[in-house]
């Protein structure tokens, strides 16, 4: 059994743009927007991290390009800094952590869930976190931050009990870890409404 937390990904969206398309997210019922980050990997406009973080999205993304100043306007606007566990990142990630701490950014352990077995497990989230140059401690932060995520988003439920976006809106799963750190900590589940059915991995 595990928590699914409905969210979107903001990817390769012009900067300018960036704050309408979050506020979109939002309106559209995205317990949790993320952005894809500027990396090597990916082509994403220059200037994708300013924005996004400008825009107040909830975690900035595999961000492989990541500069010290991103990083501290992240740590200022409260956006937390993806350590991804996806194989194409993985490079990158322990320049990522170090820009990130040195700045002060909170970082999350995040899975950039497509398929099912992109969730990754405690110990495989731990490795990660140590590949990147974090210490144990520094790696269970990230569990905490994944679930104050988690708690954050699910602040969003409205009273009325549902929270199932509109066909039209391009909501898909996002982030593996959370949701597993979620269920650990005890969290609740949301409703678990039909309309959920359509983002589930098959």
């Amino acid at each position: 059994d595990m928590l699914v937390v409905v969210g979107l990904e903001v990817t390769r969206v012009p900067p300018e743009m960036f704050a309408a398309h979050v506020r979109m997210a939002r309106r559209g019922g995205a317990m949790l927007v993320v952005a894809h980050g500027e990396c090597v990997k990916d082509c994403v406009p220059y200037g994708t991290n300013e924005a996004a973080i400008a825009a107040g999205v909830d975690i900035l993304a595999h961000p492989s390009m990541l500069k010290p100043e991103h990083a501290e306007f992240a740590a200022r606007q409260g956006v937390y800094i993806e350590i991804s566990t996806r194989e194409r990142y993985l490079e990158s990630n322990r320049h990522v952590a170090a820009t990130a701490l040195a700045a002060g950014a909170k970082l999350v352990i995040n899975g950039d869930v497509h398929l099912r077995e992109d969730v990754k497990l405690f110990e495989e989230r731990m490795f990660v976190a140590s590949s990147a140059g974090l210490t144990e401690e520094q790696f269970h932060e990230t569990e905490r931050n994944a679930a104050d995520i988690v708690r954050k988003a699910l602040s969003h439920l409205p009273e009325s009990g549902s929270c199932a976006p509109d066909d039209d809106n391009d909501i898909r799963i996002a982030q593996s870890s959370l949701a597993c750190v979620c269920r650990g900590a005890g969290l609740p589940h949301p409703l678990r409404t039909p309309d959920y059915g359509k983002f589930l991995p098959a």
